[in-house]
C-alpha cells in the first residue's frame, strides 16, 4: 500500500484574474476597497481552513495506518524480559523469568492454592544456523498440556530461532493440586529430523535434548512429595555405564541407531540404567515416541532403585509403532526425583535418538 500526502497547491493572490493589488481608494470588481479586503480575508481564511482540515485528515490516516502496522508486528507477549546472558558461539541458553521481566534465580517456586503457574521462557540460539525446537513440559514426570501466550493448551510447543536470535514467550500450566510437584522442561533440538543416516544418529547421543528442573509447592506445603514405590530389578556389576542406554539386546551395550519393523509388530527394546556410584540411586524413567510419552510395561513412568555400582536392564515391548514411515524413539532418566531442586541437582540424562523405520 502506498500512502501519499498530496497537499493542495497554494495559488498566489496576485495571479488571480481581476484580483491584482489595486489602489486602496479605488473599487475592485464592484467592491469598495474596505469591502474587498474583508472579502479577500474571508476567502483566504476559508482556503487555509480547508488546507488545515485536509492536512489534519491526512495526518490522521497516516497515524491510523502506522498504529495498525505496529500492532501487527508487536508480539502477543507485552512483557519484554531481559535477554538471556550472552554465551559462547555454538551453544544455546535458556531460563525462566517472572512476568515482571526479572530472571528467576531460585529453583523452587511457591504458589497459593488455585494460583496458576505462569512464567516467561527465554531462549538464546547462539549457533550459526537456523534451528527448529520443541518444548515439552512434565509435571511429576507426566507430560502435561500447557498454554503459550494465552492460546490453546497443547502437549508441545514448536518454535524456530535464527542465528544469534533470542526468543521468549509466556507459558501457563493447568492449575496444580495442593502439595509438592516436580517440574521438568525439556527442549528438543531439530525435532522433525527423520534421517536414518548413522552419523546423524550418533550425533544425537547426549546432545539432542536439554532440560532444566524446578520444584513447586502449592498451598503452603513446603514439604517434599511422598515418594512412589521404587522398583528393584536384577542387576549386574557395573563400572562403565552412567545414566541411560537404549538398545535391542541384553548382553551388550552396543548402540542401536536405527531399527526396522513391520506395521503390525511390537518390537522388543531394552532400557539399561547404570549407577556408577558407591551409593544407591533412585530414578524416574520416561519413554518418548515421536515426542509423546508412551508407557513402559503399562506404566507411564518407571521408578527404579539402582544398587551401588550396578547396571539394571529392563525389557519392554513397544505397544504400537504407529503409521508407516520413520519415527523417533528416545528415553529420559531423571536422577533423584521429588526433591527440592537446587543449583547442583542433577538435570536429566537422555538416550540416543533411535530412528524406527516402520514398513
Amino acid at each position: 500500500m502506498e500512502v501519499r500526502n498530496e497537499q493542495s497547491k497554494r495559488i498566489p493572490v496576485d495571479s488571480l484574474p481581476h484580483m491584482r493589488r489595486q489602489n486602496t481608494n479605488q473599487s475592485v470588481c464592484g467592491y469598495r476597497s474596505g469591502e474587498f479586503s474583508s472579502f479577500l480575508s474571508q476567502v483566504l481564511k476559508r482556503d487555509v481552513n480547508r488546507m488545515i482540515k485536509k492536512r489534519n485528515f491526512t495526518i490522521l490516516i497516516l497515524m491510523i495506518i502506522c498504529t495498525l502496522f505496529m500492532a501487527s508486528c508487536k508480539p502477543s507477549l507485552e512483557i519484554d524480559p531481559k535477554l538471556p546472558p550472552m554465551a559462547a558461539n555454538g551453544t544455546i541458553t535458556y531460563g525462566l523469568y517472572g512476568l515482571d521481566g526479572e530472571i528467576e534465580v531460585e529453583k523452587n517456586f511457591r504458589l497459593a492454592s488455585h494460583e496458576q503457574f505462569e512464567k516467561i521462557f527465554a531462549f538464546g540460539n547462539f549457533i550459526d544456523s537456523d534451528r527448529d525446537y520443541k518444548l515439552l513440559i512434565f509435571v511429576d514426570y507426566q507430560a502435561t498440556m500447557f498454554s503459550v501466550n494465552d492460546e490453546e493448551y497443547k502437549q508441545h510447543y514448536d518454535f524456530s530461532a535464527e542465528p544469534q536470535e533470542h526468543v521468549h514467550f509466556k507459558f501457563t500450566l493447568p492449575l496444580l493440586e495442593d502439595g509438592f510437584h516436580d517440574l521438568l522442561l525439556v527442549i528438543v533440538k531439530d525435532p522433525n529430523n527423520l534421517s536414518l543416516d548413522d552419523e546423524y544418529r550418533k550425533q544425537t547421543d547426549l546432545s539432542h535434548l536439554t532440560s532444566v528442573r524446578y520444584s513447586i509447592s502449592v498451598g503452603g506445603n513446603n514439604g517434599v512429595k511422598a515418594s512412589p514405590d521404587f522398583l528393584q530389578y536384577p542387576s549386574i556389576d557395573n563400572t562403565v555405564l552412567e545414566g541411560i542406554f537404549l538398545n535391542d539386546r541384553t548382553e551388550k551395550l552396543q548402540r542401536l541407531l536405527t531399527m526396522e519393523c513391520a506395521f503390525e509388530d511390537n518390537p522388543s527394546v531394552f532400557i539399561h540404567i547404570g549407577n556408577n556410584n558407591d551409593q544407591s540411586r533412585r530414578y524416574a524413567i520416561i519413554l518418548l515416541y515421536d515426542w509423546n510419552q508412551i508407557s513402559i510395561n503399562e506404566d507411564n513412568i518407571l521408578y527404579l532403585l539402582a544398587e551401588p555400582n550396578s547396571q539394571t536392564t529392563i525389557p519392554l515391548l513397544l505397544d504400537s509403532v504407529g503409521e508407516r514411515g520413520v519415527h523417533n524413539l528416545t528415553a529420559i532418566c531423571i536422577e533423584e526425583p521429588f526433591q527440592n531442586v537446587a543449583i547442583d541437582t542433577p538435570r536429566a540424562d537422555f538416550s540416543i535418538r533411535i530412528g524406527v523405520n516402520v514398513q
